[in-house]
């Protein structure tokens, strides 16, 4: 799946939140590739052995995350929502652990494996 234009403005930010499908705690891992929109260099974060519920907000740039579950039971929802102005301007989610969310400015969201 590729990413889907949803307006042209480039001010958007981000939502992150990692949780439960089945409202237990689960632990994971998960990497977060981040490109500011006035930088060219990538920035790379790592965060191991998390545990869900997690929110994190991301600022206005390009994100690609990946979350690992950690575990062999249970499942864990992973989706990223772009504001712009306050308001809630679209998602990407996966119930699926390994695959690959993006974000990007302009509203653009994809979910690849």
């Amino acid at each position: 799946m590729g990413f889907s234009e949803r307006s042209s403005e480039s001010e958007y930010s981000y939502v992150l939140t990692v949780t439960s499908v089945n409202d237990q705690e689960h632990r994971f891992n998960i990497e977060i590739t981040s490109t500011d929109i006035s930088e060219t260099a990538a920035v790379k974060t790592s965060l191991e052995n998390q545990l869900t519920p997690l929110e994190q907000k991301l600022p206005p740039g390009e994100h690609i995350i990946v979350v690992t579950h950690i575990g062999e039971t249970g499942f864990i929802n992973t989706k990223v929502v772009g504001i712009l102005n306050d308001k809630t301007m679209g998602s990407a989610s996966t119930d699926d652990s390994g695959m690959t969310l993006r974000a990007g400015p302009g509203g653009r969201y994809s979910v690849e494996q």
